[in-house]
């Protein structure tokens, strides 16, 4: 165990003030993975990692050899990966509990177990153990721990007291975006970001490749922490920066959202994004990597395998594509806004009000929803955004509306058919970037507050009354919101009172034409059933119209009362009424020479019945306005008369004489 000295990083600020340069504090975003490059540190002394606003201070840690790089994982999940530590001659110096310790390169670790040495560690060995434990990787390297020095340091450590590392001299100045504290003499570009399609799997094989505008890479092999975050500073001033994730391995990356499996992610994404320039010279850049941002990459000019095209991609190029995929999207922010899975605790968009996080969130849920549709190609459906809205042209309404209705198709997806054991609470339909309006209201446990209303718009969208698949028209941000509407009315016209009034706006909504897309049959504008059938509608109880197979019988009922021939008693004939709403008739009947005939008839355009063809009616069969007479001596005795009709909607009606 090396000895301790100094006062620890907390103090280091006061001595910041006219040092040579030397040395530098590489401050780090606690909770996330950073990476220090060797472009970064070579050169000096030593270098120091801390918390921004001294989060790291008195936190356990451990410290370990991965081939020749330096890692250090805190334990709160912090990690910094400092590259090809262990090929130069440069010393980390670390905060601890009890002071400041420096890491010679060349010191001895504590032991070596699958070619990663377990170098030191910080504070309770308990924690240590847990440090290593959690990471699967490390975790070998548990037994090495010692229990009889918890608490500090061990391992061949030099040290030194703080006045020492003091007079070496910091090159850092305190900037205020979270990222490293660098000295405007020596300007540093900090890259964060996140990846989000879903909670990431440990073992993944996601890593992160950096890139500025130009094409040329900064940086590569960038690893993410378990929640999908990654960070690096890289020296000078990056104004633009591209983002290209690779996956290494077959295993699982993520759980998807849609199923609610572990899935590998078989998509090329990308992120783009700008710097913030920060006092004292620093420039960050806030990224996050997922498919809505891969579509603003390909928009820009990343091709669909990742590549980027000779020469890069513009600034005006990243500005304009990020500009036309928060507008399509609806979001406000795609990179700097941190999106909220729907398995995040954090997430709950049944609460009244949807944060720029749970909305973000609700988009990605869309996406892994059209993911499913396509069989779980990732690619697929980031292709298809991509030819949604540059088939739109420039026209940024046309452009909304193509995203919205690809979201829809994974909206409806989701809600309706997520039986893998996802998140059901989720309330994609009333998703701002849908712009849909007055979707069934959700109570604070996730449920409907509208039953009907939800279960007759859920049975339309799923076509169950005519069992041919989803409701194409449903297709369109249009077309959803009518059969919100039109099955909003149903199910408030049958809450109304036995024989009141029907409202205006009622009657407005439950037009011919709407209900059909509702999914009912036989209704064509102008329809003799209309009227009657929304009278039925609103004679029964609301749970007796909330489904679509329900409002279908009620309108049966109506057309068969309405369409069902009748014969009226006569003397030496058969006498049939025609139905007032029939355009067609066909009567089957056996002659009186024993053979069986059949005789069309249809509606003149005044009104008047005339056989079909152009022909004439036979010897003994007349018809006045809609009573067809037939008289008995035309028939076989003892026969029957079958009279079958139908109206121009094709719902038909049929009687047999007695």
């Amino acid at each position: 165990m090396g000895q301790i000295l100094g006062s620890g990083l907390c103090d280091w600020r006061d001595l910041m003030r006219d040092l040579p340069s030397t040395n530098a504090i590489f401050s780090v975003v606690a909770g996330r993975a950073s990476v220090v490059s060797p472009a970064v540190y070579e050169g000096l002394e030593r270098f120091a990692i801390a918390g921004v606003d001294d989060a790291l201070q008195g936190l356990a840690f451990v410290v370990i050899r991965r081939n020749d790089d330096l890692v250090v994982i805190y334990a709160d999940g912090t990690e910094v990966v400092v590259q090809d530590y262990f090929n130069n001659d440069t010393n980390a110096v670390l905060d601890t509990s009890a002071g400041v310790v420096e890491l010679d390169p060349l010191s001895a670790p504590i032991g070596v177990v699958e070619g990663n040495a377990l170098h030191a560690y910080s504070g309770p060995v308990e924690q240590a153990r847990e440090i290593l434990l959690q990471r699967p990787q490390f975790a070998q390297l548990e037994p090495l721990l010692d229990d009889d020095v918890a608490g500090y340091i061990t391992g061949d450590l030099g040290a030194i007291s703080w006045a020492t590392f003091a007079t070496g001299a910091l090159n850092s100045i305190v900037g205020s975006g979270g990222g490293s504290l660098l000295s405007a003499l020596n300007p540093l570009t900090v890259i964060s970001g996140r990846f989000v399609a879903g909670p990431i799997i440990p073992g993944n094989g996601l890593v992160v490749d950096i890139y500025d505008a130009a094409g040329t890479l900064l940086a590569s092999d960038v690893p993410l922490d378990a929640n999908g975050s990654f960070s690096i500073t890289l020296p000078g001033t990056i104004p633009n920066v591209i983002a290209i994730l690779r996956d290494t391995n077959a295993d699982p990356d993520y759980r998807d959202e849609a199923t609610g499996r572990d899935v590998d992610l078989n998509a090329n994404l990308a992120g783009i994004g700008a710097g913030t320039p920060q006092p004292g010279g620093t420039t960050t850049v806030s990224l996050n990597i997922n498919p809505v941002t891969t579509v603003a990459a390909r928009l820009a000019g990343i091709g669909a395998d990742g590549s980027i095209p000779p020469g890069g991609i513009t600034p005006d190029a990243i500005t304009q594509s990020i500009a036309t995929v928060q507008n399509s999207f609806g979001l406000s922010d795609i990179n700097g806004v941190t999106p909220i899975d729907i398995f995040d605790d954090a997430f709950d968009d049944t609460d009244g009000s949807i944060s720029e996080g749970e909305q973000y969130g609700q988009v990605l849920a869309m996406l892994s929803g059209i993911d499913k549709l396509n069989g779980g190609n990732q690619q697929t459906t980031v292709d298809e955004l991509v030819t949604a809205i540059q088939g739109a042209g420039a026209d940024t309404t046309a452009q909304q509306s193509a995203v919205r209705t690809e979201l829809l198709a994974g909206a409806r997806e989701f809600e309706f058919n997520n039986t893998d054991g996802t998140e059901v609470e989720a309330d994609l339909l009333r998703s701002p970037s849908l712009g849909v309006e007055r979707t069934p209201e959700i109570g604070t446990d996730g449920r409907t507050t509208e039953p009907g209303f939800s279960a007759l718009l859920e049975d339309s969208l799923e076509g169950a009354s005519t069992g041919d698949g989803p409701n194409s028209s449903a297709d369109t941000i249009e077309g959803f919101q009518t059969l919100v509407d039109t099955a909003d009315a149903a199910q408030n016209l049958a809450a109304l009172a036995t024989g009141a009034e029907i409202p205006a706006d009622i009657q407005a909504q439950l037009t011919e034409e709407n209900l059909t897309a509702l999914g009912l049959t036989g209704l064509v504008a102008p329809s003799p059933y209309l009227d009657a059938f929304l009278s039925a509608v609103r004679d029964v109880a609301p749970e007796d119209a909330d489904t679509v197979q329900e409002l279908q019988d009620l309108l049966n009922a109506v057309v068969a009362a309405s369409l069902t021939p009748t014969f009226v008693p006569g003397m030496g004939a058969v006498a049939v009424g025609l139905p007032a709403t029939a355009e067609t008739a066909s009567v089957s009947y056996t002659d009186s020479d024993s053979n069986p005939q059949t005789l069309a008839l249809e509606r003149y355009s005044n009104g008047d019945w005339v056989v079909g063809g152009g022909g004439s009616l036979p010897e003994g069969f007349a018809v006045s306005g809609d009573t067809l007479t037939i008289q008995n001596t035309q028939l076989e005795n003892g026969s029957t008369v079958t009279v079958s009709v139908a109206d121009g909607a094709g719902n038909s009606g049929n009687a047999i004489s007695d």
